[in-house]
């Protein structure tokens, strides 16, 4: 686990309540991307210069109903896999206690046990207050992620030719 120089405060504007925060590599991004590929669009026969070729349809009212559902199932990956890997929480008794009881409120309510960690639960289902909330933090995390302008500059010094 990261030591805690590492990680940086963030408190959620709506919930009013503060997590912590560590970076996550966009290349994880990319390669979560990779383990979700996109649907193939269909292909149709068009005549270009007297010849006969099959080109993807892109526009088809199927494909971009596929591709509307295939972005929202990614959107949801990869905000589970930000919040997973770029918010650290400490579990407090009070933390402990919230995620039980909204565990119980849940089951009872819909017969099926909510999954994930602890630390997913209390950041995705309590923390989170809001749509703003889930938004900034989704942002902090992936700006957080970017270098910084002086980490740049550092590493054009550090990784010479």
């Amino acid at each position: 686990m990261s030591n805690q120089n590492e990680l940086t405060p963030f408190t959620f504007k709506d919930s009013k309540r503060t997590v912590f925060l560590r970076k996550v590599s966009p290349l994880l991004l990319m390669e979560l991307r990779k383990t979700f590929p996109e649907p193939k669009p269909p292909t149709q026969e068009v005549e270009i210069n007297g010849r006969k070729v099959f080109e993807e349809n892109r526009a088809h009212p199927d494909f971009k109903a596929k591709m509307e559902a295939y972005n929202i199932e990614f959107e949801g990956r990869m905000r589970k896999f930000l919040i997973s890997r770029g918010v650290v929480v400490t579990p407090t008794d009070e933390i402990k206690a919230e995620v039980e009881k909204l565990r119980a409120d849940w089951l009872e309510e819909t017969g099926v046990a909510l999954s994930g960690s602890d630390d997913y639960v209390y950041v995705s289902y309590i923390a989170i207050g809001t749509e703003e909330d889930m938004e900034e933090l989704i942002a902090e995390i992936t700006q957080r992620s970017q270098p910084t302008p002086a980490e740049v500059e550092l590493s054009k010094v550090t990784f010479q030719g």
